[in-house]
């Protein structure tokens, strides 16, 4: 009910220059009945938003939410006290205003307005690669958005004051009050939403959002975003949760072993890249041979585990400190997880955008140990996909 109560105030904040109109012109309500209604819409919002909180005990007020109410009951008990509808047209106004203020502030004050929202809606930003190119172009729509408000303010102003500057009556200017207000605001508001949204899609395909093994954790990336394939099952795909559910199962396993060495499994790509990030958060020394089919040799036995959560946090990984053995032409040669990373990072350098517009999916080559991490790794810090693959050596 509660829940209901809020989407109801605030539609009807909204649409109150439609309810302006709709109460005056067509239900030919008199204005100081209509101020009484604003007053008690507003008295609704502010008990909605300023009510008791079952689990504090306390009641929670945010300024932020009291700002709508403060307004309507401010030109409601003005429109009330001088019968004149002029003190509801400021409604508009006052709002551009206050948006205005909101969205500026963070200019001064980051982040911006528009990266908070960015990060609500996707927490891997912060950290990665990209985060400054988002940044960037946060504050950039954050601008636009406040010459938006500026606009909006100033035509809000000029259709308030429109019987006035513009010589009309008084129900022309109701209506062309109630037509901007009411309607084309939000139309441009929509518009500039769409664009911004269809910008923001080709922007997204050229950044480069890399997350190497050393600073993953549970928000690196979406559940949903799909890791690799398997290209003789159609349809069988691993994503980053079960990447997570995966590699947290494996820790869990791993972590109590006294084992200071783990072979990895190299016949399977998935099996391989699970237990390698396993093994490294918990500070264990993975093992690369290609000497001999290890399917099975492995001194971790697969299990099933797609059906678990997560919920444990991903320890935290010094990539100076972690380090691999390659098993090699009869060498065992150490290599430390930071140069692998450093290398990556040139490669990403180098290739710059071309790698993140890869849209197929790769077949990772196995015939040499180092390469294989590499290639594996590079896909795995850009979250491009690769198949699951066995019996097949070659790229594709």
């Amino acid at each position: 009910m509660k829940k209901f109560m809020k989407i109801l105030m605030i539609l009807l904040s909204v649409i109150y220059p439609v309810i302006v109109f709709v109460f005056l012109y067509f239900l030919k309500t008199p204005v100081r009945v209509l101020s009484i209604f604003i007053i008690i819409v507003a008295a609704g919002i502010f008990l909605t938003f300023t009510s008791r909180n079952k689990d504090t005990k306390k009641t929670t007020i945010d300024i932020k939410q009291i700002v709508t109410p403060i307004l309507l009951l401010t030109a409601g008990l003005l429109c009330f006290l001088t019968n004149k509808i002029f003190f509801l047209k400021l409604y508009s106004v006052f709002l551009s205003a206050i948006f205005l203020g909101l969205f500026g502030s963070t200019l001064f004050f980051e982040p911006t307005m528009i990266f908070r929202f960015a990060t609500l809606a996707d927490k891997s930003i912060i950290g990665s690669t990209c985060e400054n190119e988002v940044r960037k172009y946060c504050r950039v729509v954050t601008i636009i958005w406040c010459l938006f408000f500026i606009m909006n303010g100033t035509i809000s102003t000029l259709t308030a004051f429109s019987q006035d500057i513009f010589h009309i009556t008084e129900e022309q200017a109701d209506k062309v009050w109630t037509i901007y207000n009411g309607c084309l605001s939000y139309v441009l508001m929509g518009l500039l939403f769409a664009g911004e949204y269809l910008v923001r899609i080709n922007y997204d395909r050229h950044l480069i959002k890399a997350v190497p093994v050393s600073k993953i954790n549970q928000n690196s990336r979406k559940e949903s975003q799909v890791i690799c394939l398997t290209k003789e099952k159609k349809g069988d795909k691993k994503s980053w949760g079960n990447f997570l559910a995966e590699t947290e199962f494996l820790r869990n396993k791993i972590s109590v072993s006294s084992e200071e060495k783990i072979l990895l499994e190299s016949n399977n790509e998935w099996n391989f890249l699970t237990c390698l990030c396993a093994a490294i958060q918990c500070k264990k020394t993975p093992v690369i041979d290609f000497t001999q089919n290890n399917a099975g040799n492995s001194n971790y036995i697969f299990e099933s585990v797609s059906n678990k959560t997560h919920n444990q946090p991903i320890p935290e990984i010094k990539s100076e400190d972690a380090c691999m053995e390659i098993i090699q032409d009869g060498n065992v040669k150490q290599i430390r997880l930071c140069d692998i990373e450093t290398k990556i990072n040139s490669i990403i350098q180098a290739e710059d955008k071309k790698l993140v517009l890869k849209k197929q999916p790769c077949t990772i080559i196995k015939n040499n140990p180092e390469q294989f991490l590499e290639d594996l790794l590079l896909h795995f810090t850009l979250g491009l996909k690769f198949y699951i693959n066995p019996n097949n050596n070659s790229t594709s």
